[in-house]
């Protein structure tokens, strides 16, 4: 028989840690809503509001179903629980394939630092010719969703 709950880290106050945060029993969806997937989070990183994840599409629009996905961002978090759970709903949109070459836990640590760099470089309007400062690394991200954005960042060591 399958399982019909599963567990999600959450909190319902601010507060030191771990005083809020509790595992919960919440029952799995049977059907997500329209433009929506349900995704078995395989990996989540470590970060205030479980916003990085990756998983398998156990549910949602055919052509993803059994697909590897990750992604990041978005209301994950917010307005709808994040990834530090056995299962989430997430905007279909948002989802992006994992590479055969990558695995769960290694597209899900490319989530939020990368984007931040790639954002504010876009946002500061950083035009060809011209350079941005951007402290970190992003070797190994060849063939994960973040690759065009590494052509438009210029990072020294």
């Amino acid at each position: 028989m399958a399982a019909s709950t599963f567990r999600a880290l959450r909190f319902a106050e601010n507060g030191s840690i771990p005083g809020p945060l509790y595992i919960d029993l919440l029952p799995i969806p049977s059907s997500p809503p329209a433009g929506y997937s349900l995704v078995r989070v395989h990996a989540a990183a470590i970060n205030p509001l479980g916003r990085d994840f990756a998983g398998e599409v156990v549910a949602g629009p055919a052509e993803w179903v059994g697909k590897k996905v990750w992604g990041t961002g978005g209301l994950n978090g917010f307005k709808y629980d994040g990834s530090h759970a056995e299962y989430m709903l997430v905007k279909t949109e948002g989802l992006a394939e994992i590479p055969n070459t990558l695995g769960y836990s290694q597209v899900t640590a490319c989530g939020v630092g990368f984007l931040t760099a790639g954002c504010m470089i876009e946002r500061a309007a950083v035009k060809k010719g011209e350079y941005a400062l951007v402290l970190g690394r992003y070797y190994g991200l060849k063939g994960t969703p973040q690759e065009p954005m590494k052509k438009r960042l210029t990072l020294f060591f």
